[in-house]
């Protein structure tokens, strides 16, 4: 599934796409409601996700190592499965 960008225009599996991105702010979202935050996103319909790395609220960077790589992952995982190939 290559995303690429030419001739001002995206293209995904080389079909011209337009995105449409909504924001999701993962640190201020309880993990069970992700899964609802990113449906209600394909229902307005929204084909990708933005998100910030929020790292001032933590104290030292093993936790905030940990924690980003569990968040991504499971928000990754998440997006694979409901946003791709709508």
């Amino acid at each position: 599934m290559p995303l690429e960008a030419r001739d001002n225009a995206f293209y995904l599996d080389g079909k011209k796409v337009q995105l449409l991105s909504g924001a999701v702010h993962y640190f201020r979202v309880v993990p069970d409601y992700w899964h609802d935050r990113l449906m209600r996103l394909k229902a307005c319909g929204l084909n990708c996700v933005e998100t910030q790395v929020f790292f001032s609220s933590f104290c030292c960077w093993i936790l905030i190592h940990c924690y980003f790589l569990a968040c991504l992952a499971y928000a990754y995982a998440l997006c694979m499965e409901h946003m791709c190939h709508m």
